[in-house]
């Protein structure tokens, strides 16, 4: 099968996921900013929600880890999981990942990309795309992935099986990556992250 079915029927997906109510552009980015404004008023200085940030950022990308794994065993092995056992990884994965020792080596990794800039204004601008980006691709790909194991899915997730494990990863991450950055890059005011 060709590279462009199988983006056809990612893009298919994604767009299904996201025409529920929760994907709407101003539904999606007035709630992050609201949560962004109550992790400030939980902390006492700007150094702290800045940690905050870095914190959240490196869960999310270790969540998304985490799922991409999973996605990628399950394709390997021609595998549909049920939805059940799907919620038994994310329980299990989200203790793994909470995991101090696992939250501060992806942060060590992350910090200086997600607290990039001169001044403090800047780094926490910086800190607060980078936020945005991945829970956008984290929550993105967690409702992909639920979709796809859905049994009343399955065949029309079928196709997915016949590409490689990496190829159909990498094609979902690339549009969860892709549909955050379109959502972020037109929020009035914000530069794009680089």
């Amino acid at each position: 099968m060709s590279m462009e079915l199988l983006t056809k029927q990612t893009a298919g997906v994604i767009n299904a996921v996201t025409k529920q109510p929760k994907w709407e552009k101003e539904a999606l980015l007035t709630g992050i900013q609201k949560i962004l404004v109550e992790k400030r008023e939980k902390v006492e200085s700007d150094e702290e929600y800045l940690e905050g940030l870095l914190k959240n950022v490196a869960f999310y990308i270790n969540h998304t880890n985490g799922m991409n794994n999973f996605f990628f065993q399950s394709i390997d092995k021609e595998t549909f999981y049920t939805p059940d056992s799907f919620k038994v990884y994310l329980s299990n994965m989200r203790t793994m990942v909470k995991n101090p020792e696992e939250l501060q080596k992806m942060m060590e990794k992350q910090r200086d990309y997600v607290l990039k800039g001169e001044t403090l204004e800047e780094r926490a601008r910086h800190a607060e795309l980078g936020y945005m980006t991945t829970k956008i691709v984290n929550d993105l790909l967690l409702d992909f992935l639920t979709t796809f194991y859905h049994p009343n899915n399955r065949d029309h997730m079928k196709p997915f099986m016949e590409y490689s494990a990496k190829v159909v990863v990498e094609t979902v991450f690339k549009f969860c990556n892709t549909y955050a950055a379109l959502q972020i890059n037109s929020l009035p005011g914000k530069e794009k992250l680089n």
